[in-house]
């Protein structure tokens, strides 16, 4: 029967990949919240609701919230730079030899990941690359690379070592760095396999395209695996896990890699997934049950974790941050709605824009950013440049994004969101347009206008520049509906608090924003005396 949607509310769903294959039972459920206007209302039940989906597990990444950095443990040769950059958030890559086997048992020494990823630049063939790793010592291969020299070389210290691991000096630069405060967030990762090593342990968890033949895992010589503990490598990884923190004291917890997958794996049944009248299994589905298994180790020890590239808000259950990698306005935004109460890290991909408008959208989505360098400065220039913008970032720390209906208005041009911090909002106020080197004077000062529910309990503003160490405390307005909160010179970056200290439970107008805010341009003079 057809009914018009001007006369008949009507909700219609579509649900892709699932259907009915011989005598399995099929269903599938929505969930309706209704709220007042505004889409914020809505997302805020559905936080109340799925609270364990948003907020970390463990208390510990707050403890390692700092600028990010993806390196590895010879960063224990760097502690200055750490310490200079805040740096504290510690992605230590290329620890292990193959990707599948973050432990190495039974080895004291093993090949670098990195120097086997060089290689690749003269044998693409995973097998042969493997023999020849196989049939040449450490000094053969380092002499090998030193001098030819291929590209990936840049993740190699070629001299130092850096071709080969021992448990050893891994153990004691982790504990060097953990003295240093560096949280190390040891390297894991549940979607890729090195080919030789998988085909030959974990057969059994390869995921296959609907033809029989292998799924592309999209990293080089790595099949795409399938880490359910229904199957052997979802079981090994566990082991593994178990392994690590009991062998690595100074950890902070791991770094999870991959959470981009949402591959159909043939080879694999869900139980839910149908492509083709076809029992499969979607790989996201496959991080659920080996993430509370490792999520639970980690806590045991009062471990963290933090993953990239979430596909799907479910599959961060057990992940208590978020690295957002991307850039973009689409990219960022995409990843930052996973993360809505859990600590941030902006890893931007690219150079695209300058390094301070980077810094700048790490301000506005509440999160802290990578270690990155303009190639054009100094050591100390480079340095000065993100301690203008450092103090900035600590003012988010425990930051909930703002449920409350439509509840900010800033400059026009620039961007803000707006979050809670305890009983206090804090807004992240940015300009992508104006660089920073640009010069700008504004005709009037310029104002964020705020509609929050506690207005009447707000006692104070205070607004936060790059550059400046602390919070400034400027005068602001209220009417009863709207805060104007005046961000004297302001360019194109700010941070704004209002202070809530009262309990007064009084509701603020009924008024919303309009196109624009009907103040003539000038809220100062709405209040001002008339003699």
């Amino acid at each position: 029967m057809k009914k018009s949607l001007k006369t008949v509310p009507v909700l219609e769903t579509v649900n892709y990949y699932i259907g009915l294959v011989g005598t399995r039972p099929m269903k599938t459920e929505i969930c309706m919240l209704f709220h007042e206007g505004d889409w914020r209302p809505g997302l805020g039940l559905f936080f109340e609701k799925y609270k364990e989906y948003f907020l970390p597990a463990s208390e510990t990444i707050y403890k390692y919230q700092g600028v990010f950095s993806c390196e590895g443990p010879y960063t224990a040769d760097a502690i200055r730079r750490c310490k200079d950059f805040n740096l504290k958030t510690l992605e230590v890559h290329g620890h292990f030899e193959d990707y599948g086997d973050y432990f190495q048992e039974d080895r004291d020494s093993w090949h670098s990941n990195w120097a086997k990823e060089a290689y690749y630049n003269f044998e693409k063939d995973p097998w042969k690359l493997q023999e020849y790793f196989d049939t040449h010592s450490y000094p053969e291969i380092e002499a090998k690379l030193k001098n030819e020299k291929p590209i990936g070389l840049e993740h190699l210290d070629i001299g130092n070592g850096i071709t080969n691991h021992s448990r050893a000096d891994i153990k004691r630069r982790i504990a060097k760095l953990a003295k240093a405060a560096v949280g190390c967030y040891w390297y894991f990762n549940y979607s890729d396999g090195f080919r030789p090593l998988v085909e030959r342990r974990w057969p059994d968890s390869i995921s296959r395209m609907e033809d029989g033949s292998y799924l592309q895992s999209a990293w080089k010589m790595c099949h795409n695996m399938n880490a359910d503990p229904k199957w052997s490598f979802g079981r090994f990884l566990i082991e593994s896990a178990q392994k690590i923190v009991d062998e690595y004291s100074g950890i902070a917890g791991f770094f999870l890699d991959c959470f981009r997958h949402v591959d159909i794996d043939f080879a694999h049944d869900d139980t839910i997934s149908v492509v083709n009248n076809r029992p499969c299994y979607s790989i996201n589905f496959s991080y659920d049950e080996i993430g509370m298994e490792i999520g639970k180790i980690l806590l045991e020890k009062g471990l963290s974790s933090f993953a990239n590239k979430p596909q799907s808000v479910r599959s961060m259950r057990w992940a208590d941050g978020v690295l957002l990698e991307g850039d973009g306005d689409v990219s960022e935004e995409k990843y930052f709605w996973a993360c809505l109460a859990k600590p941030l890290f902006f890893m931007w991909t690219s150079n695209r824009v300058s390094l301070d408008e980077n810094l700048r959208r790490a301000v506005l989505h509440g999160a802290f950013p990578k270690y990155d360098q303009d190639p054009r400065k100094s050591y100390d220039e480079n340095l000065s440049h993100y301690k203008l913008y450092l103090p900035l970032y600590e003012q988010f720390k425990r930051r909930i994004f703002c449920f409350e209906a439509d509840p900010i208005r800033v400059p026009y041009g620039s961007n803000g969101k707006l979050y809670t911090v305890g009983d206090n909002y804090v807004a992240g106020i940015i300009n992508k347009h104006i660089s920073d080197d640009a010069s700008v004077n504004y005709r009037n000062i310029q104002y964020a206008v705020f509609r929050v529910r506690r207005g009447h309990d707000v006692t104070g503003a205070g607004i936060m520049l790059p550059g400046d160490k602390k919070m400034k405390n400027v005068d602001f307005k209220f009417d009863g509906t709207f805060i104007y909160v005046p961000l004297k010179k302001y360019r194109n970056c700010a941070v704004v608090k209002l202070f809530v200290t009262k309990k007064t439970g009084l509701r603020i107008g009924e008024d919303k924003f309009k196109e624009g805010i009907d103040y003539c341009g000038d809220p100062s003079s709405s209040f001002a005396k008339v003699e």
